[in-house]
């Protein structure tokens, strides 16, 4: 019984000891290692946090860019492309294309046979994209002229030679697009109301719905 007893009188002691080193404040380099840990996550806490915002700040400084770039460049476009019409709807050869626009200018567009011999086209060709032979780009040296033909399109309106031919601006891709969705919202709104009298609308470098209202066209928001 005595051994027993002194071992459970040991295991006492060390219990207590211990509890007691439990109890007690750790030691000053415990502390120190505690600050120096504590200090190293809230600097790569704060670089982390940094960086995110970098990240995220040339996100947006890209996005700004690419915006502004794509922008520039549909103006450049819009620029180089203004002295163009698009013709569809005609029947011709590469050979008859010019031949074939002129006299469509001056029997159903009416804009005078002189008038329209005087217009000197830089390029008169079939669109690339359209092998049928039925669509054609011509770009005008005087851009006067371009505007007189688009002013007569009036005329055209119950002619049977004009029948299934329309002629357009040399949109940039993006501005056709735009026109395109228009043009979607445009029908639906002819579809809902059909008394309206609407219209898509080239203002320069904006597309837009207008709407005939007391001998005035008037944008649709």
């Amino acid at each position: 019984m005595g051994p027993k007893r002194d071992q459970n009188k040991d295991q006492e002691s060390n219990q207590n000891k211990i509890t007691s080193f439990a109890g007690d404040r750790p030691p000053p380099w415990a502390e120190k290692m505690e600050e120096r840990i504590i200090e190293r996550i809230s600097a790569v806490t704060e670089s982390l946090e940094f960086h995110a915002a970098a990240v995220q700040q040339l996100r947006k400084d890209t996005e700004t860019f690419q915006h502004e770039t794509n922008a520039r460049f549909t103006e450049f476009e819009f620029h180089q492309r203004k002295y163009n019409l698009l013709f569809f709807g005609l029947k011709f050869t590469p050979a008859t294309c010019e031949e074939n626009v002129r006299n469509f200018m001056t029997q159903e567009l009416e804009l005078g046979e002189e008038s329209v011999k005087s217009m000197i086209f830089q390029n008169c060709h079939p669109l690339p994209s359209r092998p049928d032979s039925t669509a054609c780009i011509v770009r005008f040296v005087r851009f006067a002229d371009k505007e007189s033909v688009l002013r007569s399109l009036r005329k055209l309106k119950g002619k049977p030679g004009a029948r299934g031919v329309s002629i357009r601006t040399d949109l940039p891709k993006e501005l056709r697009k735009t026109r395109a969705e228009l043009k979607a919202k445009m029908d639906g709104l002819k579809r809902e109301t059909p008394e309206r009298i609407l219209r898509i609308a080239e203002r320069g470098q904006e597309i837009r719905i207008e709407e005939r209202k007391s001998n005035r066209w008037i944008k649709v928001q």
